[in-house]
């Protein structure tokens, strides 16, 4: 069904539908196990997010399910580079009170922990798990 619903998207030049559809599928074959597909799916949502100037909050949330997917494959450099992009983008670095916001903030400081985690460096994975618990 999202196969299908992509491939109308994109016929009809719908960037955002398309970019949106293939985050969800990038969630499916994680789910799937599938990494390389989640990481194609992801990839290709995240060239579409961003070519559009309101898409910062898009842009972030799909960086933050790449870096995920490189953690699950063990390319730990790749996962957090790209969760430090994400990081970095304004919308983050800005903060503030929107709840949308602090979550996915919160979510890219416990993958990132997960990441350091996984590496066996345990400090500062739990100094990013204190930064997602802040975070909200």
């Amino acid at each position: 069904m999202l196969r299908r619903g992509l491939d109308r998207a994109v016929a009809a030049g719908d960037r955002a539908t398309a970019a949106t559809i293939d985050n969800d599928l990038g969630a499916v074959y994680i789910s799937e196990e599938r990494l390389q597909d989640a990481e194609q799916a992801y990839a290709r949502g995240l060239a579409l997010f961003k070519q559009m100037r309101d898409k910062e909050f898009e842009v972030a949330a799909i960086l933050r399910n790449l870096g995920c997917t490189y953690s699950l494959q063990r390319r730990y450099e790749e996962a957090l580079k790209t969760l430090d992009q994400a990081e970095r983008l304004p919308i983050i670095r800005a903060g503030g009170k929107d709840p949308k916001i602090q979550g996915l903030t919160a979510e890219i400081h416990n993958t990132q922990g997960i990441v350091h985690l996984r590496q066996g460096k345990l400090g500062k994975a739990r100094d990013l798990f204190e930064q997602a618990i802040r975070a909200r």
